[in-house]
């Protein structure tokens, strides 16, 4: 289109100019009026003089500019003989506005497609749609719609370009205004599409305070756990602030830097803020697993250090699928991408900084007591009451941190028992096989193309007149421009007859028809003079000369590039070729057959029309969506590869990465979605959304420890679960304020993100783990059948624990330092009595929580209990410990004879209710124990891997009878006094401990002793962190599990 606008001068009006080009110069402006009757038409009496009276309206407006008034002759294209430049009928009609009887009078003019008059030849195409002739002559029997064009002058001066929008701007408002009975108009101009598609990122402004409405909400909500000093809903209004302030930045940067700027860059706030506030749940739960008795600079950096990561790995995975984007050949994506990137870029930066500082504040706040809306002191602070308000400040820390894992066990626990049942998986198979099958059907049914009304609003004014003219005006269509750019001589017959047969060839498809080409016309001109252009140079010259000043065609010489002053030699010319049934579903035929036509003459140049843009973009849009997805797959594998080691994992992660992009894709087509530049944009940003759901999940499973794959899915879930679920809500719902939007774009955008989340969801949550625990079953460790055997060496730094099982040994490290005394804890009058829970959920003061590796160990409410009553029972916790194997030559012994002595589950049954099962089966195990140099032989039971199920289910049920046993004498001797209200240490559990029955006291020990056994069983790598979990009383020196 440059080199056409650069090569020939268009600004000349005539008939054959191509409508096109004069729209896309801007000097166009048309009305369509149609029948909306059925078998109607516009070239009866009632019709065209409806039209007379449009024509007359429109010319008799006027506009004001600097106290100038211009009316229609002052703007109109005027031609050389200072009349304005319109086309026959059209003039015709205004003549006509007065007469009696209009149709009679029209009657000559009405032909179709063409008519010959006083030797110029008059084409109704432009004007007339929706036609029926008379194969006699044809004269019009019927025409459902008529096209009236204006053409507008070239603005040659701003003040021209002023008035000119003006005048436009007063053209729509008057033609809105027009109605007339039995008819319909619709109406465009140069800009209307420009302005119409400018419009869908104006509408998404007012929708912005709503998605801050709704994420606010939910993240506010997201935030609070219904307790006054833990909840934090200040953290949502910051996490949605910081969101806010790296849009604003990432904008003001590239503004700064004069970046190109598209319309669909307004859906970007919506995009960002919608993915990037659930940043906010991560650093509160990260937040909440640290220890409550650390210094908030402890508790922020650690909340740092743990969830950095996760936000990296988000940050990354979307980031880098929109720079894949850039990668396209189609700026309006290429800008979109870019805004996007920088600004999850900015997110991060503002998180990790801004975000991070309010939080440290806000946990300042937290230790203050202070509360969470008001910042108001909950207790005051005053003289001997300090001790006790602190307390019962961590006391409603630990309160409030404990509903919230409460409801996110129950739920992880469901997960987990529902995805391990085998009778799941086939369900779950099943609906994966469905899946499957439906987005591949979908696949094959797609449409891929741009719809320039997809581009609009709904019902915008623009897109009914593209589908009139699709409708009425598509049978005799436009003229496509043929470009020949290669030196010719025109007197040589060589050249004459290869131009020749170039145009017949456009010209003798099904979709063209012959349109105008100055060598046909000079050498039927040379004919009707008796001369010839292959002849002497200089009688050619002059019958060339004689051709281009006769009037009928001196237009031609605005085709031709002239070598020099003679007409002879030509360096490029140009050839209009008419199409035929040019509706926009055959724009692709027709480009393909016209460019496969002009390839074979072997000639430089190109066929050019308007429409050929879209079919050039539509060629490119499905190459470059394949290799979009291929490049952002890659980059996303290689971001997980950085954070999870096992390579089955990452395969898998691969695997369901393009399952998810596939699934989006085939369920869009089933959405009427076609595969476009539009949701080209959106299904690559799916795939940096999607790796967030399953790049979490795959990562927890890979890294949990767990002799069952229930058990490591409970970790995993555990961890990702509820943030998964959150962060699904919140893009959802900052999606959800567009669907009222009736835009196809914004449609576009809604529905692939609302598939994206479900769809990625459901890879996270179900078919990614239930494919996990089903082919990993073995990976990493996990035992199938074979026995969990643990050592101990010395090393520099602490005791290091041995895991080891059928030949291979993982090892922990811990320093000395960190094993922590459960169960120091201090009592008085102002505590509750259910609140002798350990570990993260007792904030007392005194009380630690180890550090576990830095790793991030979430212990329920009955762990920490169990802890308690470990700190309570040492002597008989020293008599379920095991001694140091037998060494052999320095060596420790790891023959099959040492196994884990395991108490009968017979002890537990004797403290289990009534109606209890069948203890399970137990087997006789051999455990050789070196004794003061004398080696003793014990046979001990066993337990059977295949009761370890059974096993569990006494040993929760023993726990409960014992816990409850144990409050209830704890408050029976509260109540009499017996019980010291603040004891501290070793005294305290002894003090304690004595007051209790001896039966308490026995169902207790009983049931450590069963709950520590068992675990070395099905726990592999957990009887390292067990150790950590036993009080010190409980380890000593010597003390070593094999």
């Amino acid at each position: 289109m440059h080199t056409l606008r650069k090569l020939f001068i268009i600004d000349k009006f005539n008939a054959f100019a191509g409508i096109s080009f004069l729209f896309l110069k801007k000097n166009l402006v048309y009305v369509i009026m149609a029948s909306n009757r059925r078998n109607g038409s516009v070239i009866n009496e009632h019709g065209l003089r409806c039209a007379s009276d449009l024509i007359s309206r429109i010319k008799e407006m006027k506009v004001s500019y600097q106290s100038a008034e211009y009316t229609w002759k002052d703007i109109c294209y005027p031609t050389e003989e200072g009349t304005c430049a319109e086309h026959p009928l059209t003039q015709t009609l205004t003549l006509l506005k007065n007469t009696h009887q209009i149709a009679p009078s029209m009657q000559p003019l009405l032909h179709y497609p063409t008519i010959l008059i006083d030797g110029f030849l008059v084409d109704n195409t432009p004007v007339l749609g929706g036609v029926s002739t008379r194969p006699t002559d044809n004269s019009l029997i019927r025409a459902t719609a008529v096209r009236i064009l204006f053409f507008l002058r070239e603005a040659h001066s701003d003040e021209d370009a002023v008035v000119n929008e003006l005048w436009r701007k007063s053209f729509l408002k008057t033609v809105e205004s027009i109605c007339y009975p039995g008819y319909s108009l619709y109406w465009s101009s140069w800009l209307s599409l420009t302005e119409e598609i400018q419009r869908n990122s104006d509408a998404l402004g007012p929708y912005l305070p709503y998605l801050g409405l709704i994420l606010l909400l939910m993240t506010v909500g997201g935030c609070c756990d219904g307790n006054a000093i833990t909840s934090k809903p200040w953290l949502g209004v910051y996490g949605l602030l910081s969101a806010v302030f790296a849009i604003l930045t990432s904008t003001g940067i590239l503004f700064y830097c004069r970046y190109s700027y598209v319309p669909m860059v307004m859906m970007m706030p919506f995009l960002v803020l919608s993915v990037s506030v659930d940043n906010v749940f991560l650093m509160l739960s990260s937040w909440r697993a640290t220890k409550c008795s650390n210094t908030v600079e402890d508790r922020t950096a650690e909340s740092v250090g743990s969830s950095a990561v996760s936000i990296l790995i988000t940050s990354l995975t979307d980031g880098l699928s929109f720079l894949v984007g850039n990668l396209t050949p189609f700026p309006a994506v290429q800008v979109f991408c870019t805004h996007c990137a920088l600004a999850l870029l900015c997110t991060f930066t503002y998180q990790m900084s801004f975000f991070t500082a309010l939080l440290a504040l806000d946990g300042r706040r937290e230790v203050a007591g202070r509360h969470c809306v008001t910042l108001r002191k909950t207790i005051k602070e005053t003289g001997n009451g300090s001790a006790a308000s602190k307390n019962h400040i961590m006391n409603s820390v630990a309160d409030g941190w404990r509903s919230f894992d409460k409801y996110n066990e129950i739920f992880s626990s469901f997960l987990a028992a529902v995805v391990c049942s085998p009778y799941s998986k086939i369900v779950i198979l099943i609906t994966y096989v469905a899946y499957v099958a439906f987005f591949c059907y979908g696949l094959a049914t797609v449409v891929v193309g741009l719809n320039v009304e997809h581009l609009l609003p709904r019902h915008s004014y623009i897109a009914m007149t593209l589908r009139m003219n699709d409708r009425y005006f598509s049978a005799y269509a436009d003229f496509a421009t043929v470009f020949v750019n290669q030196t010719f001589s025109v007197n040589s017959r060589a050249d004459q007859e290869r131009l020749l047969n170039l145009y017949y060839s456009l010209t003798s498809t099904e979709f063209s028809a012959p349109g105008e080409f100055w060598l046909k016309e000079a050498m039927s001109f040379a004919q009707s003079t008796n001369e010839s252009l292959v002849q002497d140079p200089r009688r050619a010259e002059m019958v060339l000369n004689k051709f281009f000043t006769d009037n009928r065609y001196q237009h031609y010489v605005n085709d031709i590039g002239f070598e020099d002053e003679s007409f002879l030699v030509i360096r490029y010319t140009k050839m209009s070729v008419r199409l035929r049934q040019a509706g926009r579903s055959n724009y692709t035929r027709i480009a393909e057959i016209l460019t496969r036509r002009f390839d074979e003459s072997a000639l430089a140049g190109f066929v050019f029309h308007p429409s050929f843009l879209l079919v050039d973009q539509d060629s490119l849009v499905l190459q470059t969506l394949i290799q979009d997805i291929l490049a952002a797959v890659t980059a996303m594998v290689l971001v997980v590869m950085l954070f999870i080691s096992s390579c089955w994992s990452i395969i898998w992660v691969g695997i369901a990465i393009v399952s998810i992009c596939l699934g989006v894709i085939g369920i869009l087509s089933f959405w009427r979605v076609h595969i476009d530049m539009i949701s080209m944009i959106t299904i690559t940003m799916s795939i940096g959304l999607s790796v967030d759901y399953i790049a979490h999940a795959t990562y927890h499973y890979s890294s949990a420890y767990g002799v069952t794959p229930y058990d490591r899915l409970v970790v995993t879930y555990r961890n990702v679960a509820i943030p998964t679920v959150q962060s699904g809500l919140l893009a959802i719902a900052g999606v959800s304020a567009l669907v009222l939007l009736e835009s196809h774009m914004v449609e576009t955008f809604v529905k692939t993100v609302f598939l994206v989340v479900l769809i990625g969801m459901a890879h996270g949550l179900i078919f990614m783990p239930a494919l996990l625990s089903t082919i990993m079953r073995n990976m990493n460790g996990t035992p199938r059948n074979g026995t969990l055997r643990t050592r101990k060496n010395s090393h520099p730094t602490g005791p290091t624990i041995a895991v080891t099982w059928q030949g291979r040994e993982a090892s922990t490290r811990y320093e000395s330092s960190q094993v922590s005394t459960y169960g120091r804890t201090t009592m008085n009058k102002n505590s509750d009595h259910n609140n002798f829970a350990v570990g993260r959920y007792s904030c007392k003061e005194g009380l630690e929580k180890p550090a576990l590796n830095n790793s991030r160990v979430h212990r329920s409410e009955q762990e920490g209990k169990d802890m308690y009553l470990a700190s309570m029972f040492p002597q008989e916790q020293s008599n379920a410990s095991v001694d140091a194997p037998k060494k052999v030559n320095g060596e420790v012994d790891r023959s099959p004879s040492n196994l884990v002595p395991v108490t009968s589950p017979m002890d537990l049954l004797r403290n289990s209710p009534a109606g209890s099962p069948d203890p399970p089966h137990v087997t006789q195990k051999t455990v050789s124990r070196d004794t003061n140099g004398q080696t003793e032989t014990k046979h001990n039971n066993a337990c059977d891997f295949d009761a370890r199920q059974e096993l569990v289910r006494m040993i929760l049920k023993g726990d409960m009878l014992s816990r409850s046993a144990l409050n209830r004498t704890l408050l029976e001797q509260r109540s009499k006094g017996r019980l010291p209200l603040s004891t501290t240490g070793k005294n305290a559990n002894v003090s304690q401990s004595s007051l209790l029955s001896s039966e308490t006291r026995q169902a207790s020990a009983s049931l450590i002793r069963l709950k520590r056994s068992a675990g070395r069983i099905y726990q592999r790598g957990a009887a390292a962190q067990r150790i950590n979990d036993w009080p010190d009383s409980t380890i000593s020196e010597t003390s070593t599990i094999k």
